[in-house]
């Protein structure tokens, strides 16, 4: 055969493709990212667990610094007596003004439009408890925070495998904006809701992990760097402290050598980014380098690094509010032990919203601040009173500890609730506190002692026993003794003025500014905060004091303002009950049932008033009279005007 008897073949070629581009490796871990989660798989392995608890996520591995970052806290509160009256409480704290965008009040969403908070204000008893988790998206200013929520909670129910019953609001009023999230310990079938604890800790923050980085995208370089650079500067415990804190070797006394210096890119990277943070940390004095590669930390520079990040959120916190002068805050701790005495203007805070803690803060008037993470008794007074703060000593005897040793002493020494309420015989007790006789039921009185002898067992002075409790014989010189031994003192807060400063301005007597009047030069009053405040109440004072026709000064203004209150009290009186005020050097004797008259600015007057002629009279107030309210006395005046008070009766009258 011919070559030309072969039919032509002419092949036909494709059309030309652009070169293909490789695709980058960030694109194709996202791709692979939301394709699994989509699938039977998702990005973080899972295994093991109670299926209803939360095992789809509870065992999830930490993410890669790619992902986007996200904090979760998370509190399982116990819906006890006390837990319930808790519950409305804490939902009006995530309500309050000035956390929405514009400071307003915060705004309640669920899963559903029409919310009913009913359960969640009052939880039934059959509730045993209940959880609350506060969500912050490192990005939450990117998100729809509320959408982002409500995926999340989806995904939840997802992985403990029943509907869930919540509700949450969003707070802008920080530098991370955040959702608060209340879940019932009941479904939404009624059932109780268990969650597993890894699912709590880490499961929960992962979803919503996933949630954010599905929305947002893989973090960059940019982003990561950022990150680090914060971390090396930062003046609280980081990540990088972690990996420091991996690489210890604690035998040879919290040293850290480096050795050979890497030929590995990533690893060279990852140690010059450890020695930047030591030098930081030698910085600060927590770290000394001992060698071209080596370190020596200090001991306990991990603590010592928590409290500085303590101090500077507490410094931050403080100038948020008061906007004053740093040098002048003050912080105190359970580590203080110097006496303190000062007054001034009371601010609260949460100082930790997952567990509803307080804070609070004394503005001095001299812009001296001080803060404190527990402050005893201040439930009694609002934010803005004016209140003084002192170090005094607390007795270990209490008066409880005399009751419950005398009933002990009864009954072979032992005490118990039943005993008490037997030796009582009564339905009530009057209790004598700052602001007179409170009556109390003699269950709470009695409940308040069996209370203080657990107190008592934690100090090896009571026993439980199947009769009661067996008190030590030698209960009350115990507590004598370790009043010498081991004195304690504690911060004990009052108020100062029950007046506001503008009330106090017009005030008819003797008011806490007026001390500014009487030694005018003794305190200096910033001008800034309280103490701006109160140098315009003082500048007001004196105006109004001179329209009221008062000019003296010093001591002698004292004697005015008291005398004004007095006459004040005398005409209030009058008024009110339709009585005729009578001097006591006028007569010889007064007969009368005696008041305690307790004027606005917290001085103390005593009434005497009989009914019959319609008349009262006013005598000096003493600590003594205490006792006589509502007593029938006899006033009379021997011819040396010393006044005499005889007790005509020994009941309390109506």
């Amino acid at each position: 055969m011919r070559l030309s008897d072969i039919t032509d073949f002419l092949p036909t070629l494709g059309r030309k493709f652009k070169a293909e581009r490789p695709v980058p490796f960030k694109r194709l871990l996202l791709k692979n990212f939301i394709r699994n989660n989509h699938g039977s798989r998702t990005i973080f392995s899972v295994t093991g667990g109670h299926p209803s608890r939360g095992s789809k996520a509870s065992h999830a591995k930490s993410p890669k610094s790619l992902f986007q970052k996200c904090v979760v806290k998370a509190r399982i509160v116990k819906l006890g007596k006390e837990g319930r009256k808790a519950a409305d409480l804490h939902l009006k704290y995530i309500l309050r003004e000035g956390v929405e965008k514009d400071g307003s009040k915060g705004v309640l969403y669920g899963p559903e439009e029409q919310i009913d908070l009913t359960h969640f204000q009052h939880p039934p008893t059959e509730e045993p408890h209940q959880f609350r988790f506060i969500v912050s998206p490192e990005k939450a200013t990117e998100l729809d925070l509320t959408s982002f929520t409500k995926t999340l909670m989806k995904q939840a129910e997802i992985d403990l495998d029943r509907p869930l019953d919540w509700v949450a609001t969003n707070h802008y009023n920080t530098d991370n904006p955040h959702a608060h999230i209340v879940v019932r310990g009941l479904d939404k079938n009624d059932k109780i809701l268990r969650m597993n604890r890894e699912y709590i800790s880490y499961g929960l923050r992962n979803r919503a992990i996933e949630i954010a980085t599905k929305e947002l995208g893989l973090r960059t370089d940019s982003d990561i760097n950022k990150e680090i650079s914060q971390a090396i500067r930062s003046e609280r415990f980081t990540s990088l402290d972690s990996q420091i804190e991996r690489h210890l070797d604690l035998d040879a006394g919290n040293s850290i050598n480096f050795g050979p210096y890497p030929k590995d890119k990533f690893a060279r990277t990852r140690q010059m980014r450890l020695t930047s943070r030591l030098e930081r940390l030698e910085s600060f004095g927590l770290a000394q380098k001992t060698g071209l590669r080596s370190w020596k930390l200090a001991d306990n520079w991990q603590r010592a690094l928590r409290t500085m990040g303590r101090r500077n959120d507490i410094i931050k916190t403080m100038h948020q509010r008061l906007n004053g002068d740093p040098s002048k805050y003050n912080i105190i701790d359970s580590s203080t032990r110097r006496d303190l005495d000062v007054t001034g203007i009371l601010r609260r805070g949460l100082c930790d919203e997952l567990t509803d803690k307080y804070y609070f803060i004394v503005e001095e008037p001299t812009g001296r601040s001080h803060y404190f993470e527990s402050l005893p008794g201040t439930e009694k007074f609002e934010e803005g009173d004016v209140v003084s703060v002192k170090t005094a000593p607390e007795k270990w005897l209490k008066k409880a500890d005399g009751n419950i040793y005398e009933i002990a002493l009864k009954n072979d020494f032992i005490y118990s609730s039943d005993l008490h309420l037997t030796n009582i015989n009564s339905r009530s007790i009057n209790i004598k506190t700052q602001n007179g006789v409170k009556q109390i039921s003699a269950t709470d009185f009695v409940e308040s002692h069996e209370r203080r002898v657990k107190r008592l067992s934690r100090m090896g002075l009571a026993e439980k026993t199947s009769e009661g409790w067996k008190i030590h014989p030698d209960l009350l010189n115990q507590m004598k003794r370790r009043d010498i031994e081991k004195p304690v003192k504690k911060f004990h807060i009052t108020k100062v003025s029950g007046l506001s400063l503008e009330d106090q301005v017009k005030y008819r007597g003797k008011v806490w500014i007026d001390k500014f009047l009487f030694e005018p030069s003794k305190v200096v009053l910033a001008n800034f905060g309280f103490g701006a405040e109160v140098l315009k109440a003082v500048s007001l004072r004196k105006q109004n004091l001179l329209n009221m026709g008062i000019t003296q000064k010093g001591e002698a203004l004292k004697r005015a303002l008291d005398k004004l209150e007095e006459q004040n009290a005398i005409e209030e009186i009058s008024r009110q009950r339709n009585l005729r005020f009578r001097r006591m050097e006028e007569t010889i004797n007064f007969k009368g049932k005696m008041r305690i008259i307790r004027a606005q600015s917290g001085r103390i007057f005593a009434s005497v008033v009989n009914d019959d002629t319609r008349e009262f009279s006013m005598i000096p107030w003493k600590k003594e009279l205490d006792k006589l309210d509502r007593k029938e006395l006899l006033l009379n005046m021997d011819k040396s005007g010393n006044l005499r008070i005889k007790q005509l009766s020994k009941t309390v009258g109506r």
